[in-house]
């Protein structure tokens, strides 16, 4: 008698956040989801790249200043220019921008279930059946199993307007852009957090 292998629960599960430098918007992601998730411990692996980053670039300091205003540690962070291998690791990706998204698929055509910009993937996330979701003392298969969800009910869900689908980019704006664009970084973080959350006991 045959017996079909059980998938494996995932070790780690990793997150790649994208935009255009690695200045603003993909670091601020980042950071803030390594604030929401630090909680669940190492299984949730962050990492950030730019499509056009020039590597060891610090953030921009209205970026970091927007992080330590909301409990985010920004200090020694530098940029990095987004790779193939990145992708290849990646798990989940989530990009600033439509543009994003179009180059991650482009460099890693076999990733394109697993990319979504942020607005979208915040969307999709909102309409998922948690109690398809497996225990959340498992965060990483949970993780995973968030993701496989989210792409089910893609279809189902109303996309936003093209030009509504990007966060922004704050570069060359006032403070109260990037304290906008951390706004909404950190509502995404925080719903993440609370589908990946183990049960209070």
């Amino acid at each position: 008698m045959t017996h079909t292998p059980r998938h494996a629960a995932p070790e780690r599960f990793r997150i790649l956040l994208v935009c255009t430098g690695n200045l603003c918007r993909s670091p601020m992601a980042e950071l803030l989801l390594r604030r929401a998730l630090h909680p669940l411990g190492d299984r949730i692996e962050l990492a950030s790249a730019g499509t056009h980053a020039t590597p060891g670039a610090a953030m921009h300091p209205l970026a970091a200043q927007a992080l330590t205003d909301r409990g985010a540690d920004p200090a020694g962070f530098r940029a990095r220019r987004l790779t193939g291998p990145d992708l290849a690791r990646a798990d989940l990706v989530l990009t600033a921008g439509r543009e994003h998204r179009a180059r991650c698929v482009e460099l890693s055509p076999p990733h394109l279930l697993r990319c979504f910009t942020l607005r979208q993937w915040h969307r999709l996330a909102g309409h998922v059946d948690t109690a398809a979701l497996p225990p959340a003392t498992d965060p990483a298969r949970r993780a995973e199993q968030l993701r496989a969800e989210a792409v089910a009910v893609r279809g189902t869900v109303r996309p936003l307007p093209p030009g509504d689908e990007g966060i922004p980019d704050p570069l060359g704006a006032p403070a109260a852009a990037f304290h906008s664009c951390a706004d909404e970084l950190t509502a995404l973080a925080d719903r993440l957090h609370a589908l990946l959350k183990p049960p209070v006991s």
